[in-house]
Order: structure tokens, then C-alpha cells, then sequence
């Protein structure tokens, strides 16, 4: 493999989004392995490296451990039984799915409150009321259909 076919570690920090130093933390954990070094001794990264850091960042934002990832890259590694590996991760991941589903939906009504917030407090432009006060959060209210989003109900 030439070093043309190769990048170095800044390039495959940028098209991992990550940073130099979390690279070098991960070559550290034996997550990822240089090729080699170039002659200017910078370290040389396959682009499939890229993937597999982007998909041990996507493992770890669903609940895996660093160390769980390294166990189960050293299992594939030597060779343990397919089915026990594959059962165990397909359970983690599984888990992890639902994590992110519960997410999305959490988010999904916080965005639907905000917006709710959002379109009240844009019907409040340019009134006329001297003060902050009482007043507001009846208009609030009406301007709601009597259901004050969360988001205004925090400075109520």
C-alpha cells in the first residue's frame, strides 16, 4: 500500500470529526492501528479508519464502554464463537436502539413545546403592556389556548 493511499492523522481526524489527541487516545486503547509511519514519521491511516472511528464514536454514543468495543473487537479477533459474540452485541445494540428512540422522542416534544413557546411569543411582538407581570402570562395563556407551553411556564 503507497502513501498516496494513506492519510495522516490530522486528515483522518477531520473526516472523523474528531480531534488529533482523541485519535491518538484510541490508537492507545488499540481501537485503531497505524499502518505505518511515514518517512517524516507522521502516523499513516487506512480510510476504512475513518469508518470504524466514526462507528466506535456511534457505539459509544449509545451506551458501549470504549473497553466494551476493544472486548469485543479482541473476540472477533480471536476467533471466539460467532453466535455468542453476535448474540451479546446484537443485545447491546438493541438497547442502545431503544435508548435513542426514548431520545428522539423526548426531543420531539421538547422541539413541539418550543415551538408552541415560539409561535405564543411571537403573538406578544409589540404589545403594549408597561411591565412584565401578571398580565403576560394571561395572555400567555390565551394566546396558548390555555395551555402554557413548559418553556414559559419556567419564567412564570
Amino acid at each position: 500500500m503507497s502513501d498516496t493511499e494513506l492519510v495522516k492523522i490530522g486528515d483522518l481526524a477531520r473526516e472523523a470529526r474528531v480531534t488529533t489527541r482523541t485519535v491518538r487516545f484510541y490508537e492507545d486503547l488499540g481501537l485503531i492501528r497505524p499502518v505505518r509511519r511515514s518517512d517524516g514519521g507522521f502516523r499513516l491511516y487506512r480510510q476504512s479508519d475513518a469508518d470504524r472511528l466514526r462507528a466506535v464514536l456511534r457505539l459509544k454514543e449509545i451506551g458501549f464502554s470504549l473497553d466494551e468495543i476493544r472486548e469485543f473487537q479482541a473476540q472477533a479477533k480471536d476467533g471466539d464463537l460467532a453466535f455468542e459474540v453476535m448474540g451479546r452485541l446484537r443485545t447491546k445494540v438493541a438497547a442502545g436502539a431503544r435508548q435513542v428512540r426514548d431520545r428522539l422522542e423526548r426531543l420531539r416534544r421538547a422541539l413541539e413545546d418550543l415551538e408552541a413557546t415560539e409561535s405564543v411569543l411571537a403573538q406578544c411582538d409589540g404589545c403594549d403592556a408597561k411591565a412584565y407581570d401578571g398580565d403576560c402570562h394571561a395572555c400567555w395563556k390565551l394566546l396558548a389556548g390555555g395551555k402554557v407551553p413548559a418553556a414559559l411556564k419556567a419564567v412564570m
